[in-house]
């Protein structure tokens, strides 16, 4: 009686390919965070100081500064004219991304704040108004740190833009003198609520895009430097 040989499993074939699978799979994992942290994410845009002054942005040639102060659209703008500037006037959506950007890399409403542990232009803003970044000693401290933050919270996410038809109603201008020819309303806007709705803000929403609103109200705003109108 012949006596068959039966052919062994191949286990370490089995295994080889389930080894090769796994690999695969942590690749593509690897790759999936590498894209997480991608510098390309929105949230991680560096903002560049450039030739600006102190606590100003610069992008294509002008200076900006975001002003967590909440002030009437008129108040607004008599700082920014205080400062050699005018409230922001956006031309295209790229400039709209990077007024976006700035806006949020000072948002309190994600609960992120400074305090004395690094930062140098950060410190020297505190030194300049002879005081330091805040140092927390206690718990009671702290909840005393976290209630001022509250008090200042931006989540509302608005601020005021330099987009007004004060001067006659439907004609929308720059208060920089600039022409408008680049506009991201809401759907529907602007619509002129009760007649009193003559000046713009820009909503940092899910859907980033601009309302007019009474000029009474009080926004944290965005100054630019002036500029040659495109």
């Amino acid at each position: 009686m012949i006596q068959q040989h039966r052919k062994a499993p191949s286990y370490s074939k089995d295994l080889d390919r389930d080894s090769d699978t796994n690999m695969m799979l942590l690749l593509f994992l690897f790759g999936l965070t590498l894209a997480a942290a991608s510098p390309s994410d929105e949230r991680e845009v560096k903002l560049q100081r450039g030739n600006c002054p102190m606590f100003w942005f610069s992008f294509n040639g002008r200076c900006y500064k975001y002003v967590s102060t909440r002030l009437t659209w008129a108040d607004a703008e008599l700082y920014c004219v205080s400062q050699r500037a005018n409230l922001v006037s956006i031309h295209s959506l790229q400039e709209q991304n990077f007024v976006k950007n700035l806006i949020k890399n000072f948002d309190h409403a994600e609960g992120r704040t400074w305090i004395g542990l690094s930062d140098t232009q950060k410190e020297l803003y505190c030194v300049s108004q002879r005081a330091n970044l805040v140092s927390i000693h206690s718990l009671e401290e702290q909840n005393f740190v976290k209630t001022l933050i509250k008090t200042f919270d931006t989540a509302e996410k608005q601020t005021w833009i330099g987009l007004s038809d004060i001067h006659k109603e439907g004609t929308w201008m720059w208060s920089d003198g600039c022409t408008v020819n680049f506009v991201l309303w809401n759907p529907g806007e602007p619509n002129n609520v009760g007649e009193n709705e003559h000046c713009t803000h820009n909503y940092l929403g899910t859907d980033v895009k601009w309302n007019d609103i009474n000029c009474s109200h009080t926004f944290n705003f965005v100054c630019a430097s002036r500029t040659v109108c495109p």
